[in-house]
């Protein structure tokens, strides 16, 4: 570990602030951090977070924290290093956020742009060992040393040779997924970025890292995708519900947006991934325009003598750091905690013997005008649920946002009516 006397002494923290103020207790924290191991570690890790990147907030702190974790991360045992290389992956993923957002208020994920380049720039700085750590043998650390090599676009094509050789060579699919996460990130480096793309789908079996390059292949062609591109993007979000989805297919036009859309709902085989896609479909064919359509929370409706209702929400980011500390440093569903939240929401659901409520709330502007005679593409869509006992399974305020029947016999005699 790095000695706590070589911590940088000319930084004025006095001057610096953090999430409770000015950042004057930042130094024995750090000195605390850099003597610690195991458990110990975890925890005094938290507590520097807290403070630094608390809630995934950076501050004018953050960036001088991140100069002294790096040299105590190129230190560490390999299980300590991997705990300081998650925890610098997390500053980089909130400084890539501020530099592209700009300013975000306390508590929201971001921070001012400064600060984030400044943070980028300390990670930019260590590339030299970050590349030399993607040939370690623990494959957590490979896995988030490339997460930092490609922290920041700003990358040049000896790093995206790097990353691409190693993508080609590692065995492990988590490491290859966060190399393609990487490698989208400073696609600007790679000469050849889409045959890298087309290299990469021709050997690639992992459905997580065969979404993201799908994904990136999609943004990259937009109209120009081919069907089965298309087809295989539906076919791997389906595996592993990643909400990046949407605006991929966005990409390709009205048309093949709606059919993407309906395929993958025909698809879907979880009553919560037919939702999902229930609201897209129905905000696109209905032209809806309201805003604050991700503010949803989950309840169980308990049966006659059940207990009371189990909530659960949606905004899962502000809790995300602390629960991964309590998992003790096991950061391999780093990308997949979300969506694993939400199967888990919806099993406990089950075995509460109540019926999941989804409710949708927060929403701005006015609800879409139904017409008399249902579009074509209305009545494919209203049809398509009508059809799927899945979408049916749970209570939900959806139908009522858009003046819709809420069960599929109502919602089939409501078609033929307007047919």
């Amino acid at each position: 570990m790095k000695s706590p006397a070589t911590l940088d002494a000319g930084i004025r923290w006095d001057q610096l602030r953090h999430a409770y103020g000015a950042a004057v207790d930042l130094p024995d924290l750090l000195a605390a951090v850099s003597t610690a191991g195991g458990s110990k570690l975890l925890g005094r890790m938290e507590e520097l977070c807290e403070r630094v990147l608390h809630q995934g907030t950076i501050y004018s702190a953050s960036p001088p924290s991140v100069h002294a974790l790096i040299p105590m991360s190129a230190a560490a045992a390999p299980r300590e290093k991997a705990i300081f290389y998650g925890v610098l992956a997390e500053f980089a993923s909130s400084a890539r956020q501020a530099v592209r957002d700009g300013h975000a208020s306390a508590c929201c994920s971001g921070g001012e742009p400064a600060d984030g380049a400044a943070i980028l720039y300390e990670i930019l700085q260590a590339r030299d060992q970050f590349a030399a750590d993607l040939l370690h043998k623990e494959s957590d650390i490979r896995r988030f040393a490339g997460a930092l090599l490609t922290a920041s676009g700003d990358a040049e094509p000896a790093v995206a040779q790097l990353v691409r050789d190693r993508y080609f060579a590692d065995a492990d699919p988590d490491v290859r997924l966060q190399l393609v996460e990487g490698a989208t990130r400073i696609q600007k480096a790679f000469p050849d970025w889409r045959e890298f793309l087309n290299a990469a789908l021709a050997r690639e079996n992992d459905p997580a890292t065969r979404f993201a390059l799908r994904h990136a292949q999609v943004c990259e062609l937009k109209s120009g995708s081919d069907p089965t591109a298309v087809d295989d993007l539906v076919a791997t979000y389906l595996q592993i519900e990643d909400q990046r989805f949407f605006p991929a297919v966005a990409l390709l036009g009205a048309d093949r947006e709606l059919a993407a859309l309906l395929h993958a709902f025909e698809g879907a085989a979880e009553s919560g991934a037919a939702r999902v896609l229930a609201d897209r479909l129905l905000r696109i064919v209905f032209r809806d325009q309201r805003t604050g359509w991700g503010q949803i929370s989950y309840s169980v409706l308990p049966e006659a003598g059940a207990g009371a209702p189990a909530r659960g929400s949606q905004d899962l980011g502000k809790n995300m750091l602390k629960m991964i500390f309590k998992l003790l440093g096991t950061m391999l569903l780093w990308k997949l905690f979300p969506f694993l939240l939400r199967r888990k929401l919806r099993k406990s659901a089950a075995k509460r013997k109540g019926r999941e409520t989804i409710e949708y709330w927060g929403l701005q502007g006015a609800a879409p005008e139904l017409p008399a005679q249902l579009t074509a593409d209305q009545q494919a869509v209203l049809t398509a649920f009508a059809a799927r006992p899945a979408l049916w399974e749970f209570r939900t305020n959806l139908w009522e946002l858009f003046g819709l029947p809420d069960s599929a016999e109502t919602l089939r005699a409501y078609i033929d009516a307007r047919t």
